[in-house]
């Protein structure tokens, strides 16, 4: 629950294609069809909540706002950061560059950039890295669960990034990290302070991440956050690796991402963590799309796969009367699960909703009277941009069944979580989000969240400043509210929750981002 502390792209009438990741097909659309992005981005499906700061893309509306597409660092020369007048596009609907696509695809239209087919490629068409300087501290209002009192946390995180074509067919693609982090005793980084360092998912080996520093509350670490092969022949993709995969169109609650999903307060979107898997797709015009993908799981205990926790799952969509339409379906972890989703614009108002049902199988040998109850979940919610100073506001509604209905029940819920559940223990929320430019290089943002059931919340407000090209400082601070421990019982370990939000600390934060 203490981890809360820390949504795919807002896509306006995107064919499917475009939506299961892979990009347009070279194809003049239909007549009356929706034409789709030039350059959409395959891999990163969520973008930045609205307490991010605006990536090296655009200042301009909703990608400014945090709505925009998930930035990823530059594979050939980072575009400036020009502000423009006005929301360039409405939702979904973002300029994209060689910032939005991880793979680098924008930076591949032209075939002569392939490695071993120019021999003037330099090194910095291909490489690129990011550092990123995080401190928080952390005030705590309840002495019997923090006899400590208030602390501090600090993350260092710098990245490698090589994007790059071998031949015509062949993109390969990797993201390695080095961390560095200071965390309060007991505790780790995760929700809105989430890094590479603290993804725990059952989807990512790890032998692919190394400990180098261990001393008390700092911990050092080198890893792989990504790294794959992308065949492309004609219509048909194959990526092998590695890699981001989100099948949301939500933008808070993500009740759809089931592969290493952010906190909707993740102060921290750049980089959606990739997961062991291998996923094939293929277009049908500039309407519809399919796509499969099967993602490794790992048992929690040895790290050897397991079939318990690992995924086979399958997207199908189309576009039509203005909306994009999915249907998606398979085995997820301890799983199988059944849904869709719709996004589209009614008017001004941008409108996204997704769902699924899920059927607990805990061992993988099929539902029986051992595993929980059949469950459902759904989030939706409407958006909307405005040309004065940029602005963007938006709504969203999440119901989990298998919430708890009352205080008392949140911690069986959460010893009850999959391994890649969202971290919420209640079954409704309400999100709201707004964001403005003050001036050009200045934006603020604001993000609030309150569970129904409890009646708790967290509100947060940032502060992000351009400082100059690939350059980003952000000044925020996190505030719950709500009732906080009831009772603890040291003998039994048990801890009687007053509500889900209450006992998080109040934070108040500055980190600086810069990409080379």
């Amino acid at each position: 629950m203490l981890a809360l502390l820390g949504a795919p792209e807002p896509t306006r009438e995107q064919s499917a294609w475009d939506v299961a990741g892979w990009g347009s097909p070279v194809e003049a659309p239909a007549e009356g069809s929706v034409e789709p992005p030039s350059s959409p981005n395959p891999d990163s499906d969520e973008p930045p909540t609205p307490g991010d700061a605006p990536t090296p893309e655009t200042e301009a509306g909703w990608d400014a706002a945090g709505w925009g597409s998930e930035a990823e660092a530059p594979t050939k020369t980072p575009p400036t950061k020009e502000p423009t007048q006005g929301p360039s596009k409405p939702p979904g609907d973002a300029d994209y560059s060689a910032w939005d696509d991880a793979d680098g695809s924008a930076s591949r239209d032209d075939s002569s950039d392939s490695l071993g087919d120019d021999p003037k490629l330099r090194v910095g068409d291909i490489l690129a890295g990011s550092l990123r300087l995080t401190g928080s501290y952390l005030h705590f209002d309840d002495p019997e669960l923090f006899p400590a009192g208030d602390d501090a946390m600090a993350v260092t995180v710098g990245r490698i990034l090589l994007e790059a074509d071998v031949g015509q067919y062949l993109h390969v693609s990797f993201n390695g990290f080095g961390e560095l982090a200071r965390v309060p005793g007991g505790g780790s980084l995760g929700g809105s302070f989430a890094s590479a360092g603290s993804t725990r998912s059952a989807y990512r080996t790890r032998y692919l991440g190394w400990q180098f520093w261990e001393n008390g509350s700092v911990t050092g670490q080198l890893g792989v956050d990504r790294a794959s092969m992308r065949v492309s022949v004609d219509s048909v993709n194959v990526e092998i690796g590695r890699f981001p995969v989100t099948y949301t169109v939500a933008s808070m609650f993500t009740t759809n991402d089931f592969f290493a999903p952010f906190s909707a307060t993740a102060v921290n979107r750049i980089y959606k963590p990739g997961v062991d898997a291998i996923r094939v797709a293929t277009g049908f015009g500039t309407t519809g799309s399919v796509d499969v993908v099967g993602v490794l799981g790992y048992d929690p205990n040895n790290d050897k796969p397991s079939w318990g926790r690992s995924a086979v799952f399958t997207r199908a969509a189309v576009v039509g009367g203005g909306f994009e339409w999915a249907a998606l379906g398979g085995k997820v972890s301890q799983r199988w699960v059944a849904g869709g989703s719709i996004q589209g614009d009614a008017g001004p108002i941008n409108l996204r909703g997704e769902f699924h049902v899920g059927i607990p199988d805990e061992d993988g040998d099929g539902h029986d009277k051992d595993d929980r109850p059949v469950y459902g979940r759904l989030s939706a919610g409407p958006s909307v941009s405005f040309a004065w100073q940029n602005a963007a506001l938006g709504a969203e509604y999440m119901f989990a069944s298998d919430g708890a209905s009352d205080p008392a029940s949140y911690v069986n819920r959460a010893l009850a979580s999959y391994s890649d559940d969202l971290p919420y223990l209640g079954q409704h929320y309400v999100g709201l989000v707004a964001a403005a430019e003050i001036i050009p290089i200045l934006r603020v943002s604001l993000t609030g969240i309150v569970s129904a059931t409890d009646g708790s919340g967290l509100a947060g407000v940032a502060f992000i400043y351009n400082v100059a090209n690939e350059s980003d400082l952000i000044l925020g601070v996190f505030v719950p509210w709500g009732a906080g421990v009831r009772g603890f019982d040291p003998m039994a370990g048990t801890v009687d929750l007053g509500s889900e939000f209450g006992t998080s600390p109040i934070s108040a934060y500055l980190e600086a981002r810069v990409f080379f």
